[in-house]
């Protein structure tokens, strides 16, 4: 493209007068624009605004990262996006990202079925109990859900008394990518994450459901499935390890596709007791073998348990 010079016509001088009120009308625009900068200078940047509490039905991603509390560092894996409050070491970022890329492994290898690698799940790590206040509840040290934006995202505790349950909710991830949406009942769910993580502090789930079970003579299978809630809502430690062990046995017993089945609501459970009130061939075939797996691994003491239930 080429570009044509122009010559314009040369302007008529101003008067005296018009001058001299050009210059003063330029002189306080100047003044004027002088104090605005200033004034604009002294006031800081508003600060983001941090949400009082979340909710699954509002929250997104940008809601849960302007919590308040420390900053985030972002860090990126195959299967995660991962948060970790700082400040933080390169060392326990990535032992975090082995956690969760080692669950994710587990996890699919145990479910059998192809699992969607993408899109990356958001996993939010806190050392307090009260940071995602609305989202997940004090007493628990992690949640696995969706947002309203179609993001999927994990939540987890971990501190000096908490420890990192990453099979547990990368299981929660898995078995809805891996089995689709749950229209099995919470204690399927949740025992199906207790199961695939297996340790229960320095001892193991089913060595610890042993001890709960010895201590409850009357509990049958009929109790965990149909008043898991309740049991939550008094033992949450213990109603957790019931029912990973009472799917541990399910799994040995009915497989893979056993469980799978009762999971999208095509199977249920039955006593088959003979008299009413009494624990029929299911509550003895999953104490039997309850007993069995643990043998004599040490399980925990009362205390402990009670303190920090698996940990």
């Amino acid at each position: 493209m080429r570009y044509l010079a122009l010559t314009l016509p040369a302007l008529p001088p101003l008067s005296a007068s018009a001058a001299h009120a050009l210059r003063t009308l330029i002189t306080g625009l100047a003044a004027i624009l002088s104090v605005a900068s200033a004034a604009g200078a002294q006031q800081p940047p508003a600060p983001l605004r941090s949400p009082a509490s979340i909710r699954p039905t509002t929250a997104d991603l940008d809601t849960i990262r302007l919590t308040s509390g420390r900053a985030w560092r972002r860090t990126v894996s195959p299967h995660f996006v991962v948060y970790r409050e700082q400040p933080v070491s390169g060392t326990s970022v990535t032992a975090t990202i082995d956690s969760l890329e080692a669950a994710w492994t587990a996890a699919v290898t145990l479910l059998g079925r192809p699992v969607a690698e993408t899109p990356r799940a958001h996993v939010f790590v806190t050392a307090s109990r009260t940071r995602f206040a609305g989202f997940v509840p004090p007493e628990a040290k992690g949640v696995t859900t969706q947002l309203r934006t179609g993001d999927d995202i994990i939540l987890m505790v971990q501190n000096d008394s908490v420890r990192l349950y990453s099979r547990h909710e990368v299981m929660h991830l898995v078995a809805v990518r891996a089995w689709g949406p749950s229209r099995a009942a919470p204690w399927l769910v949740e025992g199906l994450a207790t199961f695939a993580d297996g340790r229960c502090q320095s001892s193991t789930v089913v060595a610890m459901s042993r001890d709960l079970l010895e201590a409850r003579p009357a509990l049958r299978a009929q109790d965990v499935v149909e008043r898991f809630l309740d049991l939550v809502r008094t033992e949450r430690g213990a109603a957790y390890v019931l029912a990973g062990s009472l799917v541990d046995y399910l799994w040995t017993s009915r497989g893979r596709e056993g469980v799978h089945r009762l999971w999208m609501g095509r199977d249920s459970l039955s006593e088959n007791a003979i008299l009413p009130g009494t624990g029929g061939e299911l509550t003895r075939a999953w104490r039997m073998h309850v007993a069995q797996k643990a043998g004599a691994t040490p399980g925990l003491s009362t205390a402990s348990f009670l303190r920090a239930a698996c940990g």
